[in-house]
């Protein structure tokens, strides 16, 4: 009854969405949301704009009277507003193909940690993961069955069939929305992505908004940047030759020409093409970082921001990509002459660098070459089943205080 009550409550909004105009019913839908802005994992809204200044005042305050020896005034405050938008204001992606799995997706949300389960082999489940972000959750599910008919809200949208959506409460008693769908590439499995926000959050919207707000920021995140982002993960390969390195696979593009190869603890596998370079790093891991690596994607990032060479000191964009149960941290820079495309992961003695280096002139669309460096395959990735894994959000304790800047 309460399932049916939320569902009739909702069924109010009726935008028009895209050039292709397809009604969608469904709440939270923003006409003014551009269908790719789910492709801009740089936040801009007021919340992060507030960051940025509060950052700026407090680093300018804390030296007002100390000067760095190693690094200007303005350098910190570069340092700090990136690593504040790494930990709090980034997008997570999902790339799923194992088990028969085909779908890309994007949410404009920083993954902490996430967990991938194998699905039970007495029912039509065929895998599930939960993620946790900042502020909720996104859980997925697939499911090998019959087609039939949704007792949810239906939708038409270009890139799947099937389309259903609710919101509905959880187990934990919390509400989530839901979107339900197929493949039109491949309609054998169907997919289910729920987005709920933390109890307390869900708490707080009530007391300053009625119930309708909420429903409405529950789909938002689902309306507005999942289904817009969907696609099959695999149409890339069309695109690109794949290159094994231990228990890695990258995809590279077809027109790269391997120039470079290093030694086997400490190798950087170079290709060149026109207007651009590719590369695969591979690096041991030190005693220390073995030990500490949940600390390998933090150090990475801050590595990353404060070599000028690399970031250029210019604004960066950062996901946490989940290649099915394995993460990997993206980011992706344009600087005065080239843009630098880079992803980073590691196993239990490697790290593992995947970059495209572009001229800003070149013809292939920046999309494709995100696609490209994103892609991974790990042959022991579902070794990670049921385990805990890291993303971008987490960061360990002790790292990134302002202690630690001189």
């Amino acid at each position: 009854m309460m399932k049916r009550a939320l569902m009739a409550a909702l069924c109010f909004s009726f935008v028009t969405l895209g050039s292709q105009a397809i009604d969608i019913n469904i709440p939270g839908a923003d006409p003014t949301i551009s269908k790719d802005a789910y492709q801009n994992y740089r936040k801009s809204d007021a919340t992060a704009k507030q960051m940025e200044s509060d950052v700026n005042t407090m680093i300018r305050k804390q030296y007002a009277d100390n000067k760095p020896k190693n690094w200007s005034i303005d350098e910190l405050v570069y340092f700090a507003e990136e690593l504040n938008h790494s930990a709090g204001f980034s997008s997570s992606v999902f790339i799923l193909k194992n088990d028969g799995a085909n779908i890309k997706f994007t949410i404009p949300s920083g993954s902490r940690f996430g967990v991938t389960i194998k699905g039970d082999p007495m029912t039509t489940e065929v895998k599930r993961g939960n993620f946790i972000f900042n502020e909720g959750n996104l859980k997925y599910s697939i499911h090998k069955e019959k087609e039939g008919n949704s007792k949810a809200n239906t939708f038409s949208y270009p890139t799947i069939k099937n389309g259903s959506w609710e919101v509905r409460q959880n187990q934990k008693g919390t509400l989530e929305g839901v979107l339900s769908f197929r493949m039109k590439a491949d309609p054998s499995l169907s997919y289910q992505v729920t987005y709920d926000l933390s109890k307390s959050r869900e708490l707080e919207l009530l007391k300053k908004h009625n119930q309708e707000y909420v429903y409405k920021e529950l789909m938002s995140p689902l309306v507005n940047y999942v289904l817009p982002s969907i696609e099959p993960a695999k149409q890339v390969l069309s695109r690109t030759k794949p290159f094994t390195i231990k228990g890695f696979t990258f995809q590279t593009l077809k027109s790269s020409n391997l120039t470079y190869s290093g030694t086997e603890a400490d190798a950087i596998y170079s290709y060149d093409g026109k207007g651009y370079r590719e590369g695969v790093m591979v690096r041991e891991l030190t005693p220390t970082e073995i030990a500490n690596k949940h600390k390998l994607f933090a150090e990475v990032i801050e590595f990353f921001t404060k070599y000028k060479p690399y970031s250029g000191y210019k604004p960066i964009q950062y996901a946490t990509v989940w290649n099915d149960a394995t993460p990997a941290i993206y980011m992706e820079v344009e600087r005065s002459t080239s843009k630098m495309y880079i992803q980073s992961l590691y196993d239990d003695k490697y790290l593992y660098t995947h970059f495209i280096m572009t001229d800003l002139d070149i013809k292939i669309p920046s999309k494709e070459l995100r696609d490209v460096v994103q892609y991974a395959e790990n042959s022991n990735d579902k070794e990670q089943y049921s385990k805990r894994m890291a993303g971008m959000s987490a960061i360990p304790k002790g790292m990134y205080e302002r202690s630690t800047v001189k």
